[in-house]
């Protein structure tokens, strides 16, 4: 949607920002200069930039001599250069996992401002336990964990930042209201209404990767309804995920079909958010022994 207005571009998810910051060393010479003709070599090796489909020649034209600037000021050409090949003027970035990392992204770009997508979590843990992909649950309780975790860390985040840096959209509004939350979010980024945004299907699926076209198969249709979860969870599942959720849930403003958990509820959920957190803390692990392991390419580890 937002990618479809004539002066926004949005490329594919990067997730390697946060990755790459950690090796900035490699790329800030002593004298004070930074090599972008390094960081563009090595941002070509990286899986997810390559979705960006940005022609080689035009990077390495963009990224030519090294001179003054910084990690964020080779960001931000990136993003620009980008928005040039598109024909656009302004940039913006779609990456869930970028959720989790509001403060550190605060701190690299003090310019950047956060929109924040938020779905309900009974919706949310529904979907997460049917997908057999590495990121699903084997539950809908894990797949709770893991929203009250992400949507909880954005929201405090988010919130710290100010209304003039963060905007939270509930999905369900988006779907039901499409221009009406679309004029607000355009508003919130200072840029002026265009009626394309809500024909953004017709383009939809030639903005999405290639590999990612199957899991993402319904950008092409137009939102026009949301998942019946009440008519879909299990009445013990509901009775978990509201028992975890259920302070975040009401804070955003959504409804609790148990306001009182049961001790049962609160023994599964407490068993799920153990789950959530071991899972952290094997991610991690796993991140760090790669790392000494094989000397991985700067990017390409990401951490929860």
């Amino acid at each position: 949607m937002l990618d479809a207005h004539p002066s926004l571009a949005i490329p594919p998810e990067s997730y390697f920002i946060t990755g790459l910051y950690r090796f900035r060393g490699r790329y800030e010479r002593r004298d004070g200069t930074f090599d972008y003709p390094k960081f563009a070599r090595e941002l070509q090796g990286l899986r997810k930039y390559r979705d960006w489909d940005l022609p080689e020649e035009t990077l390495m034209g963009a990224f030519a001599s090294v001179g003054p600037g910084s990690f964020a000021d080779a960001v931000r050409l990136l993003y620009t250069t980008y928005a040039t090949s598109q024909g656009k003027k302004r940039y913006g970035d779609k990456t869930p996992g970028y959720v989790a990392r509001m403060k550190l992204l605060t701190e690299i770009f003090p310019e950047a401002s956060f929109v924040h997508i938020i779905r309900d979590v009974r919706s949310v843990a529904l979907s997460l336990s049917e997908i057999t992909d590495e990121w699903g649950t084997a539950t809908v309780p894990q797949g709770a964990a893991r929203w009250v975790h992400r949507v909880g860390r954005g929201h405090r985040d988010g919130l710290a930042l100010g209304p003039q840096r963060y905007l939270e959209v509930r999905y369900e509004d988006l779907v039901e209201q499409p221009e009406r939350e679309l004029r607000r979010l355009f508003d919130f980024a200072e840029l002026p209404w265009d009626d394309a945004v809500l024909d953004y299907e017709d383009r939809a699926m030639s903005r999405i990767p290639e590999g990612s076209r199957t899991i993402h198969a319904n950008v092409s249709r137009p939102p026009t309804e949301v998942r019946d979860w009440r008519a879909q969870i299990a009445p013990e599942d509901l009775a978990a995920v509201e028992a975890m959720a259920g302070p975040l849930l009401s804070e955003l403003g959504y409804e609790l079909v148990a306001p009182t958990p049961s001790a049962d509820a609160k023994a599964r959920a407490d068993e799920a958010v153990r789950w959530w957190a071991t899972y952290l803390k094997r991610k991690k692990r796993r991140g760090r022994f790669r790392r000494r392991l094989t000397g991985l390419r700067p990017g390409v580890s990401q951490v929860e």
